[in-house]
C-alpha cells in the first residue's frame, strides 16, 4: 500500500466501508449505525461521496485527454536530489474549473505573454494553459519522476480548444530557475512553502529589478487557515513595485474538495 497517493488511500478506504456494510447485512449495518450516531455515519459516507465526485471529475479530464494528472503524490514520493524536498507540498491535480475562473478574471492579452507554472507536477496546469494563446508555456519541476508524466502528458495531450503548442517543462529546482524575459504570467498553485518559496519569490523581485517588464503573479490555495497566500502578500506587499488584485472565494469546484482562494499581483 506504501505506494499509493493520499486520493487513492481514500477511495480505497471508501470501498473497504462498503465491504463491511455489506457483510454486516442489513440489521447488522442498522446495529452499527445506532451505535455509532447517524450524524458521524453521514458525516463519514457524504465526505466519501465527495472524495467519489472529486475523484471521477479528476480522473475524466486524464480520460477525455489521454493523459495522467488526478492522481496525488506525496514528498516521499517523489524522486530527487534536492534539499529542498522538506519545502515541497503534495502534489495534486489543479481543479479545472477552478483554473479557467482565476485566468478569465486576470483580463490579458495572452498572446504577449509566456505563462510559467513553478512546481508543475504532472502538467495540469500546462495543459490546461495551452487552451489559451500564450507566446509560450513553462513548467518548472524538480522531481524526475513526476518531470517524466509532465512530458509524456505533454506529448500525448489532445485537445481540439488547444492554442498554443509551444509547451516545455524544466527538470530543475525552482530556486534555480531564470525567469524568461519579456512579459510573463507567473503561476503557483501553492507548489512549497517556507524558504524555497521565499527564494523563488526573491528572484522574481531581483529579476524585475534586473529588466523591468509587464509581469503579473498570481498565486491560488486552499481557503483555509493554513494557507500561504498570506505570506506570499506579505512578502510582494513590501516590494512597491507590483499592484494586488484579490480574486477572492472560488466558486465551488466539483474537481476539489476544499474551497479555493486566489490573489494575483500585477506590475503597475
Amino acid at each position: 500500500m506504501s505506494n499509493l497517493g493520499s486520493q487513492d488511500k481514500r477511495a480505497l478506504n471508501t470501498i473497504q466501508l462498503m465491504r463491511k456494510m455489506a457483510r454486516r447485512g442489513l440489521l447488522g449495518t442498522l446495529e452499527y449505525i445506532s451505535k455509532q450516531g447517524f450524524n458521524g455515519i453521514w458525516q463519514k459516507v457524504n465526505s466519501y461521496l465527495q472524495l467519489s465526485r472529486v475523484h471521477y471529475v479528476n480522473s475524466r479530464f486524464d480520460k477525455q485527454h489521454r493523459v495522467d494528472t488526478w492522481r496525488g503524490i506525496t514528498p516521499s514520493q517523489m524522486k530527487t536530489d534536492s534539499g529542498n524536498i522538506d519545502h515541497s507540498e503534495i502534489y495534486t491535480p489543479m481543479p479545472e474549473k477552478t483554473f479557467h475562473y482565476v485566468l478569465t478574471h486576470l483580463n490579458l492579452d495572452f498572446s504577449d505573454y509566456t505563462f510559467v507554472d513553478f512546481g508543475a507536477g504532472k502538467g495540469k496546469v500546462l495543459l490546461m494553459a495551452a487552451n489559451y494563446p500564450f507566446k509560450e508555456i513553462i513548467g518548472v519541476e524538480f522531481a524526475s519522476n513526476l518531470h517524466e508524466i509532465a512530458e509524456h502528458n505533454i506529448a500525448n495531450y489532445r485537445n481540439e480548444q488547444k492554442l498554443c503548442s509551444n509547451i516545455t517543462v524544466s527538470l530543475d529546482d525552482a530556486c534555480n530557475f531564470r525567469l524568461p524575459e519579456g512579459k510573463c504570467l507567473l503561476f503557483l498553485f501553492a507548489p512549497f512553502k517556507g524558504p524555497v518559496l521565499e527564494n523563488v519569490l526573491e528572484n522574481i523581485r531581483q529579476s524585475l529589478i534586473e529588466s523591468p517588464r509587464s509581469v503579473v503573479l498570481c498565486y491560488v490555495d486552499d481557503d483555509l487557515p493554513y494557507s500561504t497566500i498570506w505570506q506570499v502578500d506579505a512578502i510582494v506587499e513590501k516590494w512597491g513595485i507590483l499592484t494586488r488584485r484579490i480574486i477572492g472565494e472560488i466558486p465551488p469546484d466539483p474537481g476539489s474538495l476544499m474551497p479555493m482562494t486566489g490573489t494575483f499581483w500585477l506590475t503597475s
